[in-house]
């Protein structure tokens, strides 16, 4: 989806007008609901359309799929000195168990939460008996390759950090 906005005299909301261009009809369907002038991609040459609505082309264009082709025709469809930002989708991190459909040129890393956690886990408590080998209080002896903290009191009898 592409928005482009045009007007000297911004009204509130930033624009005095604003064209969506998109292929998807549900999408612009919303937009023109929300007040948005569309250009459906499929059936119009964007350029055009947008330099005969705007006398020139848009002062702002927004460019938000990061396609190659959607990025040069933002460009081109510009007015001489516009804004024009690129601010598409190129990589995607999935948190859901599901896969994901996504254009060539979009990465996705699928991410498992329950290994994130565990692997997070593990280093808090490896941190923590690296700590108490640290203590100056404490015998550090080493049995069998490992460093073993020998604790009194009211702790663990022992604590061990693993390869060091």
């Amino acid at each position: 989806m592409r928005i482009m906005t045009r007007g000297k005299k911004p009204n509130p909301r930033g624009a005095t007008h604003v064209w969506v261009v998109d292929v998807v009809e549900r999408r612009l369907t919303l937009a023109k609901a929300l007040g948005a002038t569309v250009v459906n991609a499929r059936e119009e040459d964007v350029v055009q359309a947008l330099r005969r609505y705007t006398g020139g082309g848009p002062d702002v264009v927004i460019e938000a799929t990061g396609a190659p082709a959607a990025i040069a025709t933002a460009f081109r469809s510009a007015a001489r000195g516009a804004t024009v930002v690129a601010a598409g989708v190129t990589s995607i991190l999935n948190f859901a168990p599901i896969v994901l459909n996504v254009p060539e040129g979009v990465d996705v890393r699928k991410v498992d939460l329950s290994i994130e956690l565990q692997i997070l886990a593990f280093h808090a408590q490896r941190r923590s008996v690296v700590r108490v080998l640290h203590r100056p209080d404490h015998e550090v002896r080493s049995i069998d390759g490992h460093r073993r903290a020998v604790l009194d009191g009211d702790g663990p009898v022992a604590a061990e950090a693993v390869g060091t």
